[in-house]
């Protein structure tokens, strides 16, 4: 099973929506065609707030709501993002362990691995740079022109030079 997903009970009228559990996910979001289609009814605030998706893709934010959500565990008041996309609503990974849809265990490692150091070493290239996701050992460099790409390609080359880390040119594919 590659993704897992959950129906869960939005609004005074508990009505159903299937969510994908993301993880990885710092929001939650509710796509605004499926906010109309299942008329939650709820008035939409004003969100300056840049979301990027998993790929880099920016999402198109309609607004944020407020919303009370159900599940055989428990209930809860939760923030929403109505976004522009064909992706499935997303419950972020605070909401699933509030929600009790799954469980964080958290285990100490002694000694730390060669992809630990690394994806350690690109969070301090990363730091305020738009454009750039480090996906295991991978770095991925997104932008929405070839001007734009190439401009934040070489911000990260040079933060890369500046903090002592050299790109392998074998292993490199621009």
């Amino acid at each position: 099973m590659d993704q897992a997903y959950t129906e869960v009970m939005v609004g005074h009228q508990k009505i159903p929506v299937h969510f994908k559990l993301d993880t990885g996910s710092k929001v939650n979001t509710i796509p605004a065609s499926i906010f109309e289609a299942k008329s939650l009814q709820y008035p939409l605030k004003q969100a300056n707030v840049k979301l990027q998706g998993y790929g880099g893709e920016y999402f198109k934010v309609k607004g944020q709501c407020n919303m009370k959500v159900y599940n055989r565990h428990s209930s809860m008041s939760l923030d929403f993002f109505i976004v522009q996309t064909k992706a499935p609503p997303v419950l972020s990974l605070r909401t699933c362990l509030d929600l009790k849809l799954v469980k964080l265990i958290l285990a100490v490692d002694s000694q730390p691995s060669s992809s630990d150091e690394f994806q350690h070493r690109m969070d301090e290239i990363n730091e305020n740079l738009d454009g750039f996701n480090v996906i295991v050992d991978d770095i991925h460099i997104h932008g929405q022109s070839k001007e734009e790409h190439d401009r934040r390609l070489r911000a990260m080359l040079q933060r890369s030079s500046e903090k002592g880390i050299r790109m392998n040119p074998e292993k490199t594919d621009i």
